[in-house]
């Protein structure tokens, strides 16, 4: 045989190799990349489900909401005004173009219960889900937005493009709370610390109206101390009967850092999510924490078993949900300085430059004619 027909063949059998291999390895790559995952597609489908779960899921806390404290009633007799002076924020994206400008231009009724109704329905308030029956409202739940979204003003105060994860620094959350119909339930959860015996319903509301725009007492359901007796600050007293309502932290921003909250006490973002769905918001789920055992520093969440709380995995609302909400906020960046911040930080620096210029060459003048006697001093050399 020929060297050209040898090389003819071999080209020929190659080629009959690659056809009859190639599909086979890609098969192997597809089943290979269908067993890893793609980090992209996984990514984004987190950040979509996270985004749901914390704009609208409640966990299924209207049972305690509803089922328990009434709220929904309080709730369809609020007007737009009222709503809006106690710190809720409606999201103008889910309203129709021509319904922000007729808010824009005051040609809607914010002093109508009705509305207040329509918006919630439209899953405009933030954090407020609604449940209806044609269009009367018979079920109301709160979702991590309530408190950890805002909005940024651009229709009127108030009423803008939703920010998730910022504070809302607007929200009295006491004071809604205090407008429920039926506050026993929480009197009688205080009931169980041995200070807060003879509590009543008057005082829960005493004390939840004293929390003020954009704080909120995560431990009250936990201790029952509404109130510091004596705030110590380097080891003096500076004041006294102070709130134990603290500023709602933002909830985004979070990447890189294990703690959610600033004193670090609260344990990671994942636990301190799953704390407020079950413990605070009243929702479905489990929660597990050995420490809230101590009846001394806990005496309530010791008494009512707060830190054993369990439900049938199918029956969970939570758990499920913890790591893409999670991932959710740890995708949201850290809000930037305004241009105007950072031009009045460089004015402000130039300034103390400047003053700080001006003292070294007032101290060398004082210092070389012999005045260096009133605690100005030269500048240390190195």
């Amino acid at each position: 045989m020929r060297v050209i027909d040898v090389l003819r063949v071999s080209a020929a059998a190659a080629v009959l190799t690659v056809a009859v291999w190639a599909p086979l390895h890609a098969k192997h790559v597809q089943k290979e990349s269908q067993f890893l995952g793609s980090a992209q597609d996984n990514s984004k489908e987190l950040i979509n489900q996270g985004r749901q779960i914390f704009r609208f899921d409640t966990y299924g806390d209207e049972v305690f909401w509803t089922g328990q404290l009434h709220i929904e009633q309080a709730v369809s007799q609020l007007t737009p005004v009222t709503a809006l002076g106690l710190g809720l924020k409606v999201d103008s994206e889910a309203l129709s173009p021509s319904v922000g400008e007729a808010i824009k231009q005051g040609k809607i009724n914010l002093n109508d219960p009705a509305v207040t109704i329509a918006l919630i329905k439209q899953n405009a308030v933030l954090g407020v889900v609604g449940t209806f029956s044609n269009n009367t409202l018979e079920k109301v739940g709160f979702t991590c937005a309530l408190c950890h979204s805002t909005v940024d003003d651009s229709v009127v105060p108030g009423i803008g493009k939703r920010i998730d994860g910022l504070g809302n620094r607007d929200l009295n959350v006491g004071a809604i709370v205090a407008a429920a119909p039926n506050l026993q339930p929480v009197v009688n959860l205080l009931q169980l610390a041995p200070q807060d015996a003879g509590i009543t319903v008057q005082d829960v509301r005493t004390v939840l109206n004293s929390w003020g725009p954009g704080k909120f007492d995560a431990e009250l359901f936990l201790d029952g101390k509404a109130f510091n007796p004596e705030q110590m600050t380097n080891g003096m007293i500076t004041a006294n009967m102070v709130s134990g309502a603290t500023l709602m932290p933002n909830a985004r921003g979070l990447s890189g850092h294990n703690l959610h909250t600033w004193t670090g006490g609260w344990g990671t973002v994942t636990y301190w999510n799953a704390f407020v769905a079950v413990n605070e918001l009243h929702g479905i789920g489990t929660f597990f924490d050995e420490w809230f055992d101590d009846a001394i520093q806990f005496p309530i969440a010791a008494a009512a078993k707060l830190g054993h709380v369990s439900v049938d995995p199918d029956s969970d609302q939570v758990t499920g949900k913890l790591a893409a909400l999670h991932f959710y906020q740890l995708a949201l960046p850290s809000v930037q300085p305004r241009p105007e911040s950072i031009l009045m930080r460089q004015r402000q620096r130039a300034v103390m430059n400047y003053l700080a210029e001006k003292r070294t060459a007032i101290a060398a003048i004082m210092s070389h004619s012999g005045l260096n006697r009133a605690g100005i001093s030269t500048p240390r050399r190195k």
